[in-house]
């Protein structure tokens, strides 16, 4: 039998295992890749960040995100320059030209937002957050 902190951290690898069902159904059409979604709207949301930057609100490594940011870079939805001060750090930016399409993938993760927050008030979501908060900072 399951006690409960067992059960949380299995409920937590469903959730994220249909969190990525989701995603990945909903991006699929517009040939946008697991992962390439999220850091795509990281650079819409942060123009100019860098690729450093990218990795660390996304809590990955800056491995893994160059390579993702090399594909939307060859899929033209993203584009990089070196940065004014420091040239050793590039700079990321949407392409205008494809902002439209930057700006459908929004409206994709407020649809995925409102399937998975569906009947649950503002206020659970605040505890919720809190509690994931302590969480990943017990684990990181």
């Amino acid at each position: 039998m399951f006690n409960i902190k067992e059960k949380i951290i299995q409920k937590t690898f469903e959730f994220t295992s249909n969190l990525h069902k989701i995603s990945n159904q909903e991006f699929k059409e517009l040939n946008i890749g697991e992962g390439q979604h999220v850091v795509l709207k990281k650079i819409y949301e942060n123009r100019g960040i860098s690729i450093n930057e990218v990795a660390n609100k996304l809590n990955r490594d800056k491995t893994t995100i160059s390579k993702t940011i090399k594909k939307l870079i060859a899929k033209k939805l993203v584009y990089s320059n070196a940065d004014k001060s420091d040239g050793r750090v590039i700079r990321l930016y949407i392409n205008d030209r494809k902002i439209e399409s930057v700006e459908l993938i929004q409206k994709k993760f407020k649809k995925i937002d409102s399937k998975v927050f569906k009947g649950i008030k503002t206020s659970e979501q605040k505890i919720f957050l809190e509690i994931l908060n302590k969480i990943i900072s017990n684990i990181k």
